[in-house]
Parts: structure tokens; C-alpha cells; sequence
């Protein structure tokens, strides 16, 4: 099947808001070399995606990705569309300049694959278990404040709605979510927040301090799932309020810390390898440097020779070698 560029783009970036959720049962397994996405001699396969998305997303993160269709196909559009303008540079002659910047980010990818070889040869510790030794020996780090989870039925006022328009339309929303009907149908049709389509109203937890002080005071103000609060009045109009649950303060579930935690112990256990191999490269035996050569680049703001030169000749020591961070 071919398209055109347009069609592909449109197809990458806008297909997840127009298809929906993919039921299971439109759900099929392709190989790797399926062509996704193609246009002149740029060919996208779902291996590449596939493979992409593996090098880019950290692997505790990788199950949520995989659940959300719209960054899997913006990760698509955004991959097909640098390897289309690598194909363009690739027509035409590049500069002397142009072939360096292209010759110096090959230099520091191979550096990059380099320092991720020497990672993986190491041998390296069950991060869960260390995040979960950290969670449970600090348990004061790791405490939530208090939080409601509500769902809430917005009615703006402005130009096309008075106050008092918006006052009558909350408390025709109030009267019949108390007469039973579902608050969630309701949010779907009556509510001016654009959140709504997609959460029926729901903003799920939230601590003291991240909504507008009206509405959250009526919110922990109630105590009982069910219990309905309105119409209150903020900056932005007429809130109808379910209260949902309430979530008291105490230590966070390790399963709320554990990604975060694994993650900052990943970037540790590298950051201390690659600092052991910026300190092998630097002090490697026989580096031939030309130290006259390399300090003529210097060029002191005054523009004095004679300070250039004295503290040219200041600084013997300095190295010139290094490696990539």
C-alpha cells in the first residue's frame, strides 16, 4: 500500500484521536520487517519502532508506553520524519563543516555505544530489592499528605452564559445527580472542562494546595463516597462536586516509588562507570600532546599577548584528553 508523505505524517500524528482504543479483538501480530511507514527511499519497519523505542524509553517504563497508542505512533511520525530529512541530507553535498558535525556525532554515538557495552559487562545490582531496602529504611522520605479523589461537573460563565445563567444550569446538573442520575453521563454532557470526554469528570487524587482554594475546600470537606457538594463558585465558574474517596497521610506503596527509585539507582551504578572510564581515558600512558599548538586557540578578552603567553605557560598540567560524559 503506498501514500504519500502528507498522508503518512497524518496517518502517524493524528490516527490515535480518530480510531480509539484498540479492542482485542482487532489486535494482530506482525513480523519485525513490516513496513510501517515509507516514502522514496526512506522505509520505516516495525522492528525500527520497536527497537527505537527500546534504546529511548528507560525499561521501567516500557509497559506504559506500550499501553498508550498515541506515543507509540507520535514516537513513529517523530522517528520517520528525521530519517526522511537524513535522506534529503544525504542527495546533496554537504560542507566541509556539515561533514564534521556528521563524522562528530558518529564519533560520540560510537562513545555512547562504547560506555554502554562497558555498563552491561559489569555486574550490576538487583535494583527492586535496593529501591525496596531504600523505601523501607526511610520511611520518612517517602510520606503522602492527605488527598481526596473527586469528580466535578464544570459550568463556565462568559460571554455567551451570564452568572446567573450558569448558577441556574449547576443547580439543574445538581438536581439530577441527587435524583440518581449517573454523575458520569452527566460530566459528559453538561460539563465545560475539556478533560471531561476522556475522565467523565474524575481528577482523580489531589492534595491540599492543587486546586483552586473554593473548590478545595468543599472537596475535603466531604467525608462520604457519593456525597454531593455545589453549586461552588471559583475563578473558572460553577463546580458540581462528587466526593469518590479519600486517601489519608501516611508512607507512599512501594509500587508508587519503586520506577522512581530504580531509576535513580540505573543512573547511579552508569554514572559511577562512566566517571571510572573519564579517569582511565585521562590518564592513559603516552598521549602525545601539542600543548603550543592547542593554547594558541586561547584568546584573551583584553586581547594582552603578553598575559596569553605568561598564562599560557602557567598552566603545564592541564590535560588534553577526555571522554564523553
Amino acid at each position: 500500500m503506498t501514500m504519500s508523505f502528507r498522508v503518512a505524517l497524518f496517518l502517524c500524528c493524528s490516527l490515535p484521536f480518530a480510531a480509539g482504543p484498540l479492542r482485542a479483538a482487532e489486535a494482530q501480530s506482525y513480523p519485525d520487517d513490516t513496513v510501517v511507514l515509507a516514502h522514496g527511499n526512506t522505509r520505516v519497519t516495525l522492528g525500527d519502532i520497536r527497537r527505537s523505542i527500546e534504546l529511548t524509553i528507560p525499561p521501567e517504563q516500557l509497559r506504559r508506553f506500550y499501553a498508550d497508542r498515541k506515543r507509540i505512533t507520535q514516537h513513529a511520525g517523530n522517528f520517520f520524519v528525521v530519517h526522511k530529512l537524513a535522506e534529503e541530507a544525504q542527495a546533496r553535498p554537504l560542507t566541509e563543516a556539515e561533514r564534521f558535525r556528521v563524522e562528530e556525532a558518529r564519533i560520540r554515538a560510537l562513545s555512547q555505544v562504547q560506555l554502554d557495552h562497558i555498563v552491561a559487562q559489569e555486574k550490576q545490582p538487583d535494583y527492586e530489592a535496593v529501591a525496596r531496602e531504600e523505601w523501607q529504611a526511610h520511611p520518612e522520605k517517602y510520606q503522602a499528605p492527605e488527598a481526596v479523589r473527586v469528580a466535578h461537573i464544570l459550568i463556565k460563565t462568559g460571554a455567551d452564559r451570564t452568572d446567573a445563567q450558569a448558577l441556574a444550569r449547576a443547580q439543574e446538573v445538581l438536581a439530577k445527580a441527587k435524583a440518581g442520575a449517573d454523575f458520569a453521563a452527566l460530566a459528559k454532557e453538561y460539563s465545560d472542562d475539556p478533560s471531561a470526554a476522556g475522565n467523565s469528570g474524575d481528577l482523580g487524587f489531589f492534595q491540599r494546595g492543587q486546586m483552586v482554594k473554593p473548590f478545595e475546600d468543599a472537596a475535603f470537606a466531604m467525608q462520604t463516597p457519593g456525597e454531593l457538594a455545589g453549586p461552588v463558585k471559583s475563578d473558572f465558574g460553577y463546580h458540581v462536586i462528587r466526593f469518590e474517596a479519600r486517601r489519608p497521610a501516611g508512607l507512599l506503596p512501594f509500587e508508587q516509588v519503586k520506577d522512581r527509585l530504580i531509576a535513580k539507582y540505573r543512573d547511579e551504578f552508569r554514572t559511577r562507570i562512566v566517571n571510572r572510564e573519564i579517569e582511565r581515558i585521562g590518564t592513559l600512558q603516552g598521549v602525545e600532546t601539542n600543548y603550543d599548538a592547542l593554547t594558541s586557540l586561547y584568546q584573551p578578552i583584553d586581547g594582552d599577548p603578553a598575559k596569553k603567553a605568561a598564562e599560557s605557560k602557567a598552566a603545564p598540567n592541564d590535560k588534553a584528553v577526555g571522554a564523553p560524559k
